[in-house]
């Protein structure tokens, strides 16, 4: 167990401290830039990103506590809507559908190769981008995460000077988890 004044110790907390900062920022400013009817759960949807972020990142595993909750909160927005009937049955088919789309890759990505290539976390995750946004902006939230996910993995290329691993894994729930969360404020932000 290390002591309060270990310089690790000291580390932890300014990172939890930055941490619970940032979940307060993204909070506050999607509450801020939608208004009080959706930026309630807008802003529940900020913190469950940010959390699957971290987890991703760390452990890489998405949390299906964490998935679970998103899933709600995106159906109490749906609820929200001036339609809320149609609203939470179009929001379950997009998740239901892309919850299938993103199974089948990882199904057949193990046929083909013989190994993992997308946890199923991240095909839970998938299903969740499915309820939150709408038809036009779902292509918007994967390119922006597959793309965000390249420029990390060239970017740590050209830092450490080694070759890229095609076998190294990559959370990339770390990466999808953001862009449904700006591809959601950029869908809802009033114009």
């Amino acid at each position: 167990m290390r002591e309060a004044g270990h310089p690790l110790a000291g580390r932890a907390l300014r990172s939890e401290i930055a941490f619970g900062g940032g979940m307060i920022v993204a909070a506050g400013s999607t509450f801020l830039a939608i208004g009080y009817r959706h930026g309630i759960t807008g802003a529940g949807l900020a913190v469950i990103m940010l959390v699957i972020v971290r987890s991703d990142w760390r452990a890489h595993i998405i949390p299906n506590l964490a998935n679970l909750a998103a899933a709600g909160l995106a159906l109490v927005d749906a609820l929200l809507s001036e339609q809320p009937q149609s609203a939470v049955i179009d929001a379950l088919a997009r998740g239901a559908g892309l919850f299938l789309l993103f199974l089948g890759f990882r199904s057949a990505f193990r046929f083909w190769r013989g190994r993992e290539g997308l946890g199923l976390g991240d095909v839970k995750l998938a299903g969740v981008l499915g309820l939150w946004l709408d038809f036009p902006y779902i292509p918007v939230a994967i390119e922006m995460a597959c793309l965000c996910a390249i420029v990390y993995v060239l970017a740590r290329k050209i830092v450490s000077g080694r070759p890229i691993d095609s076998l190294a894994r990559l959370p990339f729930g770390a990466f999808l988890a953001p862009a449904i969360w700006v591809t959601w404020l950029w869908q809802r932000i009033p114009s």
